[in-house]
């Protein structure tokens, strides 16, 4: 999926754990696929959306805490995500029968992942490790 290097680490313990927890859920659903085990596809696609929920719902309460400046828009752009999860969802669900469910999945694990982790979260990049060396 995606090698999350130190190019991709918001240097925020938290925040990082779920990024790399979240990526190897979809490296996981990818395996299942490509082992032939999509009725397992289900259920990592829930553990997959669960995660992806609590994390955004850590992730503002800390630019929150911090007072980031953004943290409305990077609120919003959560919002927008959660028709992405219920895509997900369906796709896991249907990968077992559904060969095109299979290969749509796949494409919309690294999509969420991708519009979370490097179009909206490496904009806070630096002003978490602002707040990091200041405090």
């Amino acid at each position: 999926m995606i090698d999350i290097d130190d190019s991709f680490l918001l240097e925020c313990e938290e925040i990082d754990k779920d990024h790399a927890w979240l990526n190897q859920l979809a490296e996981d659903i990818n395996a299942a696929i490509d082992e032939n085990r999509p009725q397992d596809c289900a259920e990592l696609s829930r553990r997959f959306v669960s995660l992806c929920k609590k994390h955004f719902g850590a992730e503002e309460a800390l630019l929150k805490k911090i007072d980031y400046p953004d943290a409305k828009h990077h609120h919003e752009h959560h919002q927008s995500l959660y028709g992405k999860m219920d895509t997900i969802l369906k796709l896991g669900e249907a990968a077992a029968s559904n060969e095109l469910a299979r290969k749509s999945l796949k494409k919309e694990v690294f999509y969420l992942l991708m519009d979370d982790i490097i179009n909206e979260d490496l904009s806070f990049k630096e002003f978490v490790h602002s707040i990091n060396k200041a405090g």
